[in-house]
């Protein structure tokens, strides 16, 4: 038992890696350039102000748009430091902990150890090492949901800009950790995407520098709902839906894939991260049973659950109902066509039977976005 006791903690232990001293220098760094950028495009606003012509004219167009919009983007890379900072803190106190409990249980082997020659010392030895699994299994349930939060907030920086006036990129856009029940919140697309809509010469410009290969310009993301991280078992039926909403497009499914895996929760657990089975085999908002790790956290359950539904079918699949048929009906067989032949027809039926408060749900989390 001792032996088995020893492997399974270090399991445990080696969930959590080694980061690096920081994370963030690189975004720290890269949010101080662009902080200078913005004083030099605003430093070269002043120097044209009293000259005349196109050129300087253009320019004050472009030193107006861009000075903001570069200020924005330091801002986020500056966030985006210290998010990672933290994470790579975080793990460094995982494993610090993690390997305290290893260490605890080798100490407590050894000095009880002369004492397991009678039934009370085999007994305490037991309790003490049981104990240390208790120990190591409370580490790993806290930094699952740090984790969790510090994935949210990464996930939920934007770098593309809200615009106002006659289409003119301002420097506005929702900061990291600005994590609120249902709105919208974008993809991490490039501080650049703020710079769209320039004219002239200064769009020429901006357009060269896009068009560059290895670049790493892409197009802005948007996704509604909320990014998973903020939810608790408190969490509302909005909320919960919101976050869902925002994983099913994060992941690629459409919005008629979306409502039916909306509906499908309401079924299930009618969104309530508390919700449990009679017999108490399947808990939390999809009603899960134990295979599925860290259950009894609303974000984690809804992260696993995509995880499966994506080798069930995932986005491509031709008939996202019956792919979720198959995923909580009757996951060990080949196909959708399969666990349907063989499980429980009427599930079908009663999952699908809150697809209509679930599309209305979805419109008014999502603004009115077409299904």
């Amino acid at each position: 038992m001792v032996q088995q006791v020893g492997e399974v903690l270090g399991r445990g232990h080696a969930l959590f890696g080694q980061p690096p001293s920081s994370g963030g220098t690189p975004a720290l760094s890269s949010g101080t350039a662009l902080a200078t950028a913005g004083d030099l495009v605003r430093s070269g606003q002043q120097r044209v102000a009293t000259l005349s012509g196109v050129f300087p004219a253009t320019y004050t167009q472009f030193a107006t748009d861009a000075g903001p919009a570069l200020d924005a983007a330091a801002d986020k890379d500056k966030n985006l430091s210290s998010t990672l900072r933290e994470s790579a803190s975080t793990d460094r106190n995982g494993r610090q902990s993690s390997g305290s409990v290893v260490n605890g249980a080798a100490s407590d082997t050894a000095s009880l150890a002369p004492a397991t020659r009678t039934a009370a010392g085999q007994k305490a030895l037991i309790n003490a090492l049981r104990q240390r699994l208790a120990e190591q299994q409370q580490v790993i349930t806290a930094h699952q949901a740090r984790d969790a939060r510090l994935a949210a907030l990464v996930r939920s920086l934007r770098y593309n800009q809200s615009r106002s006036g006659a289409g003119m990129p301002m420097g506005a856009g929702m900061p990291l950790g600005g994590l609120g029940s249902g709105g919208s919140s974008g993809g991490a697309s490039s501080p650049l995407s703020a710079l769209s809509g320039l004219t002239g010469p200064a769009a020429s410009l901006v357009g060269r520098f896009r068009s560059q290969p290895g670049s790493g310009v892409t197009a802005p993301g948007r996704f509604a709902g909320t990014p998973l991280g903020a939810l608790t078992v408190s969490s509302g039926p909005r909320e919960v839906a919101a976050a869902i909403i925002h994983e099913a497009q994060r992941r690629g499914y459409s919005p008629k894939q979306t409502t039916a895996i909306l509906s499908t929760a309401m079924q299930e657990s009618n969104l309530n991260p508390k919700a449990r089975s009679a017999n108490g085999l399947w808990e939390s908002i999809f009603q899960q049973d134990s295979s599925y790790p860290g259950r009894r956290n609303p974000n984690l359950a809804i992260s696993e659950f995509f995880n499966r539904l994506d080798k069930h079918g995932g986005p491509a699949s031709p008939n996202i109902w019956k792919s979720i048929f198959w995923l909580q009906q009757g996951p060990g067989y080949p196909s959708a066509d399969v666990a349907f032949a063989r499980g429980r027809q009427a599930y079908l039926t009663e999952i699908q039977s809150r697809h209509g408060a679930a599309m209305a749900l979805y419109r008014e989390i999502t603004g009115g976005m077409a299904v």
